[in-house]
């Protein structure tokens, strides 16, 4: 690298329990990055697009629709194609994680989630997560019983906005598989 190249670059490096970055970024950036820890807001500039995911971000797939700090859930939802619980559960954790720059969810982040998509919070709300659970979207964050984060299959799946294919190999995952028998009625 040139030392005219180096004299340009710009370095951030955040620290905290849990978290370490030290990233080369542009000059552009580095402004952003400075009016906002010296103003506490973001200067009010065309987003920068993200970089593309690697291997360190703990993700392959990007999501459906470029997240923006500026992304309602509601918004994602819809770009995302959610339809099922599980699947809008998966989203929200998605939506959690790239917008809203948080790696893991609960259960209550769940439901201030529905509440704020303007969704009905599902009745069975543990059920639904166990689904999207056993389908392998999410994952049961270690040492915790009620922390989840998304998993790369669970990126790929709001990537590929919740096809047929996708849905398809889910459908039935909620009841462990075993469909209900029809009864008849006698008279």
């Amino acid at each position: 690298m040139s030392d005219e190249k180096k004299e340009e670059g710009y370095s951030v490096n955040v620290t905290g329990p849990g978290l370490t970055i030290d990233r080369e970024i542009s000059k552009e950036l580095a402004e952003r990055v400075v009016m906002l820890l010296m103003t506490g807001q973001a200067p009010a500039t065309p987003t920068v697009a993200a970089p593309p995911p690697t291997p360190s971000t703990g993700y392959d797939a990007p999501p459906a629709a470029p997240p923006t700090g500026d992304m309602s859930v509601r918004e994602y939802l819809n770009e995302t194609a959610a339809q099922r619980v599980p699947d809008k559960i998966t989203a929200m954790g998605l939506y959690l994680r790239d917008v809203r720059k948080r790696s893991h969810f609960k259960r209550a982040d769940m439901v201030e989630q529905f509440q704020a998509a303007h969704e009905r919070v599902p009745k069975n709300l543990s059920r639904d997560i166990a689904w999207a659970a056993k389908a392998g979207w999410i994952a049961t964050k270690a040492g915790t019983t009620d922390t989840y984060y998304v998993t790369n299959s669970g990126s790929e799946a709001v990537a590929a906005r919740f096809s047929k294919e996708v849905v398809k190999k889910t459908r039935g995952l909620a009841s462990g598989g075993k469909k209900k028998k029809k009864t008849s009625s006698k008279k």
